[in-house]
């Protein structure tokens, strides 16, 4: 299974470098690199990820995307997730 790094890594690849990658998002360069060691990106700055690099936000947050942006659920390329009435409270 993919990591949150190496979906990170590939859109800082694409957006020419972590300050690149800033500033699609509106951040410093700081900022990139503190996701990378917290090995996660906060869900404000995974669409403009997406928007900027083609790295899927769901690549990003594995474990939340469906219910931070329900409207990816039906997607036909959307990843499998346990549905939300199934999940524990």
């Amino acid at each position: 299974m993919e990591t949150v790094i190496e979906a990170l890594d590939e859109a800082i690849r694409t957006a020419g470098g972590q300050a690149a990658l800033a500033g699609h998002c509106g951040v410093v360069q700081g900022a990139v690199a503190n996701w990378k060691n917290r090995k996660s990106v906060p869900p404000q700055y995974c669409t403009p990820i997406e928007e900027n690099t083609g790295v899927m936000r769901w690549r990003l947050r594995p474990n939340d995307w469906f219910r931070i942006w329900p409207d990816l659920r039906t997607r036909p390329d959307a990843p499998a997730h346990q549905p939300i009435s199934e999940q524990a409270a």
